[in-house]
């Protein structure tokens, strides 16, 4: 299978800061900058994954096999550089826009148990959501600082 993820090292920071991925999926680590970097995932429920890239090295693939909230990534030798990697086990999930709206695709009409998390927040906020769509979902805040989607409007697409 191949990469759909892309996580790049650009700026001496990662790009995207949040990515999700599915378990198993292939993460492609990309190195846009001048310099050597250090990719080091931190998870708690995959193995430890510490690989350096130089400037011009061939992108590296890294694959999560069990599900996690968010695993940190960081780099060794630039220690302001962070991300975080969400690895489900299943299709339903996004990574919000600047503006706090996000699209699920797909979602099927049932019951479900949403989960957001906010870097620097609590771990994570869960509360029941019914979706009715049969296609997408789609939510954006009410305000500026209501970034869950249960404070949101969402529409179906």
């Amino acid at each position: 299978m191949p990469a759909s993820a892309t996580l790049d090292q650009n700026g001496c920071h990662y790009k995207p800061h949040v990515l999700g991925v599915v378990v198993n999926e292939p993460i492609s680590i990309t190195n846009s900058d001048p310099t050597t970097h250090n990719i080091h995932f931190t998870p708690k429920n995959n193995p430890d994954w510490n690989q350096s890239q130089p400037n011009g090295a061939a992108a590296l693939t890294h694959k999560l096999a069990r599900a996690e909230v968010l695993v940190p990534v960081k780099c060794n030798q630039h220690p302001w550089m962070k991300s975080y990697v969400a690895v489900s086990k299943h299709p339903f999930f996004a990574v919000s826009a600047e503006d706090g709206s996000f699209t699920i695709k797909g979602v099927p009409p049932g019951k479900y148990t949403v989960v957001a998390w906010h870097e620097g927040g609590a771990n994570g906020t869960e509360k029941p959501w019914k979706s009715r769509c049969r296609r997408a979902a789609r939510a954006k805040p009410t305000s500026r600082s209501a970034r869950p989607p249960w404070d949101s409007q969402v529409r179906c697409r």
